[in-house]
């Protein structure tokens, strides 16, 4: 297995990764502008063996003023359902975690939606812990998918 930074040719199947996770339904049309969008702006890995995506990661650096320093969110961390529990997860996130280290950050934050309580327990054998609320609001669009 090699862990490298995503491509513009693993679009489709990043795709049928992140509907594992997503709670919400969205086009395929939609999630290409957005992958193509964190292809640019984040750190966008995959796990990869045989030209099979098994897992996927995005890390991005951000400089919030509350923290006075930068500090990196995993904004995805996803392994294909059917081999969970092999060490993939583990691995994204170590090379997600080398990267905050190279970029200088003093934290390194994520979000994990309620329902998921093995993925919490994931990552509290990681090392992170429960320490933020995340309060979430819906928005209706103003705007049409280009």
């Amino acid at each position: 297995m090699i862990i490298r930074y995503a491509t513009a040719r693993d679009v489709k199947k990043a795709y049928l990764l992140i509907n594992q996770l997503a709670s919400d339904t969205f086009t395929y049309k939609a999630f290409v502008v957005s992958y193509r969008y964190n292809l640019k702006m984040n750190h966008c890995l995959v796990a990869e063996e045989a030209d099979e995506l098994l897992g996927l990661g995005t890390l991005s650096i951000l400089h919030p003023m509350h923290h006075s320093s930068k500090i990196a969110e995993v904004l995805e961390l996803i392994v294909d359902k059917n081999i969970r529990g092999k060490g993939i997860g583990t691995k994204l996130l170590k090379r997600l975690t080398e990267i905050a280290i190279t970029e200088k950050c003093t934290g390194i934050e994520l979000a994990s939606n309620q329902k998921r309580k093995e993925a919490h327990q994931f990552y509290e054998r990681e090392g992170f812990r429960n320490t933020h609320f995340k309060l979430t609001k819906p928005l209706t669009p103003i705007f049409t998918e280009p």
